[in-house]
Order: structure tokens, then sequence, then C-alpha cells
């Protein structure tokens, strides 16, 4: 089980979910390079020490100025460690993938109750790619910082978000370390 809390840059840009607004500039949406945030949430299992795969959570939002970007998604979550048998501190370097599908919408700042979306994704593709490294073990938990880069897009909306953050792992078991 995964848990990923990051802050970093978003840009979302999207059209309202009508045939007629569909790549017509005036009534393209944006919250233009804004302050964004990524939670994930991922379980899963490890069938070798090196390699992780799992199902998860993902929920994005970015704000900045009127406009406010929020994604939720459902992940298919695979990470390795290609530095695992070299052992040392290296062994706790990782690569991640996320890919799924969600939803995403872009809201005014004071739509308060999110019921009136300025754009729409309709169904969203999610693609994500993360570099982490857990140095800190104790008991069955790692934990240590992550990058994170994440493309969501659909025929209506685009989503592109670079996080820096800090990832915590449980696993059922801890690989004994060797000498």
């Amino acid at each position: 089980m995964g848990l990923t809390l990051s802050y970093g840059l978003g840009d979302y840009r999207g059209y309202p979910l009508e045939v007629e607004a569909l790549n017509d500039p005036t009534q393209e949406q944006k919250t233009g390079l804004s302050m964004a945030s990524n939670l994930s949430l991922w379980l899963g299992g490890s069938p070798r020490d090196w390699l992780t795969v799992g199902v998860g959570l993902s929920l994005m939002g970015a704000t900045l100025n009127q406009e406010i970007g929020t994604t939720t998604g459902i992940l298919f979550h695979v990470e390795g460690f290609p530095l695992y048998s070299w052992g040392g501190t290296f062994r706790n370097l990782g690569l991640g993938f996320d890919g799924g599908v969600g939803i995403g919408a872009i809201y005014a700042k004071d739509d308060k109750k999110f019921e009136d979306p300025l754009a729409e994704s309709g169904g969203m593709s999610t693609l994500g790619f993360s570099v982490f490294w857990e140095p800190i073990l104790f008991w069955k938990i790692s934990m240590g910082p992550a990058v994170n880069y994440t493309y969501a897009f659909s025929q209506t909306m685009q989503v592109n978000q670079f996080v820096l953050g800090f990832r915590t792992a449980l696993y059922s078991a801890q690989p004994k370390m060797k000498p």
C-alpha cells in the first residue's frame, strides 16, 4: 500500500462538454501555469522484490486567479527498482508508471459547490511517470521523496502536472538487506 502527497505546477485547458464549443478559442477555459497538488493512494502486491503492481486512486488539482482545475482517476500502478540487485542505498531508487481513466473539470473559483463547470473532460485518459527514492526504512514502511509528471487528456481537456512530493509505502515484508 502506498500514499504520495505532492505539490508543484499544473496547467488545465479545456472546453465545455458541448459539440459547438469544441476547439472554439472563445470557449476555451484554462487555469494557466498554476500551483498544483496531487494525492495518490494505491494498493497492490510485489511479485518480486524489485517489482510492485497495483490499483489506485489519484486526486489532482490546480488553481490560479479565477479558475480551479480538478481531476479524479482510477489507476493501474506499476513500479520497479532497477538498481535493486546492486544493494546499498540505491536499491531503494524506483521508477513508477500510472495509467488509468478519470474525469476532470475547470470551475470558477467563486463556485463554492462545484456545480457548474466551465469546462469538462467527459472520460479522460491519464498517464503518469515518477522517480522516487525510499531511504527511510523502519518496520515495514519505506519513505522518501518523489518527482511525478502526469498527462491527462480527452477530446475536450488536457492536463499537465509536474509535482515534487513525499511518498510512504507499507510493504507486508521488507526484503532482507545484503551485506
